[in-house]
């Protein structure tokens, strides 16, 4: 995304994608967010060759031969057969990962959380199922853009049918948000397993307030590869304040955190403490380039424009970064935190 978001040229990004269907790694989101990779090519360039060619590559990491008799996905039920790996051309177990690192790894002492907010990991996993329904979506896209119309009104339907499967199964009526497994499995709720249904719009209707009450109660709970996501949940919720001040806060889990530290490329974490073995210079790090642009300032991608009913993205940006006008530069979250 921060391809898109920063450069004209996109080959890079799509010989990733491209080399990611043939060479996948372990986690089972890596997996489903092929198909993430080839929408967003699709939708930031108009050219549909690549979800051409690989279009039978894709929908094996749909993950549908990994539903159970529920409905929902699972990688530790007995599923992933020596036919499944060959479809997604892996070798070996695909694990969820939710967040990375996990507790006690890495460099971190045993004691030492990780950046999965304390996920419960069950069977039944509310962030890789919501993965999954963001690539029935992504599919029925994706077979519309290639003019497949009986495959648009197959996954139009299996993404309907899921996202009531999944509410009924993860959202906590009482609790008003979602558990990170079935209420059988688990009662704990993280940042993650909420950010993620927000931000692929699996919420109920009227439920969304609060979901994002209970975001804001978290923080940063995530790691820098989570904050694109959470990011992109605030945004989708519509509270931009929250988001800007998540994106402007200077505290030791921030982008001005890397540049305090001396990095002149984005961190693999928020802090050499998070992940002591960490790199200087990761990618997953750069969320700001695309979030700026995509969300921030309303950048329109080109498909999006070309078909969108409004074709405009309107967005009010001043010097300070306050929404005050008695403070222009106030954060009504409080300076740095």
């Amino acid at each position: 995304l921060c391809h898109y978001g920063v450069d004209r040229e996109y080959a890079i990004a799509r010989r990733s994608h491209e080399y990611l269907l043939q060479h996948p790694t372990w986690p089972t989101e890596w997996i489903l967010q092929a198909l993430s990779i080839a929408w967003y090519d699709y939708l930031y360039t108009g050219d549909s060759r690549s979800l051409e060619s690989s279009y039978e590559l894709l929908k094996p990491r749909i993950l549908m031969a990994l539903r159970e008799k529920n409905g929902l996905i699972s990688t530790t039920t007995g599923l992933q057969t020596d036919d499944f790996l060959r479809s997604i051309r892996f070798k070996g177990q695909i694990r969820d990962i939710v967040d990375w690192p996990h507790t006690g790894i890495l460099g971190l002492g045993k004691k030492q959380g990780g950046e999965d907010d304390g996920f419960a990991f069950t069977d039944y996993n509310v962030v890789t199922n919501a993965w999954h329904y963001a690539a029935l979506k992504q599919m029925e896209g994706i077979a519309g853009a290639l003019g497949k119309q009986d495959d648009v009104a197959f996954y139009a339907s299996e993404s309907d049918a899921f996202k009531k499967r999944f509410i009924r199964s993860f959202f906590d009526v009482r609790k008003g948000y979602f558990t990170d497994g079935l209420a059988a499995d688990t009662d704990h709720a993280s940042l993650h397993g909420n950010m993620f249904p927000l931000a692929f719009d699996l919420v109920p209707a009227g439920k969304k307030q609060n979901v994002v009450d209970f975001i804001q109660t978290r923080g940063m709970a995530c790691s820098v590869y989570g904050s694109q996501f959470l990011m992109d949940a605030l945004y989708e919720a519509n509270d931009a304040e929250y988001a800007l001040h998540m994106l402007t806060k200077t505290d030791d889990r921030s982008w001005y955190n890397m540049i305090r530290v001396g990095s002149t490329i984005s961190l693999e974490a928020w802090d050499n403490k998070y992940k002591p073995n960490q790199d200087w210079n990761h990618a997953w790090g750069a969320a700001p380039a695309n979030i700026i642009p995509r969300r921030l300032m309303g950048g329109a991608s080109y498909a999006r424009f070309r078909h969108c009913p409004y074709q405009t993205a309107a967005c009010f940006a001043r010097m300070g970064g306050g929404n005050d006008s008695d403070d222009p530069g106030g954060d009504p979250y409080g300076g740095g935190e």
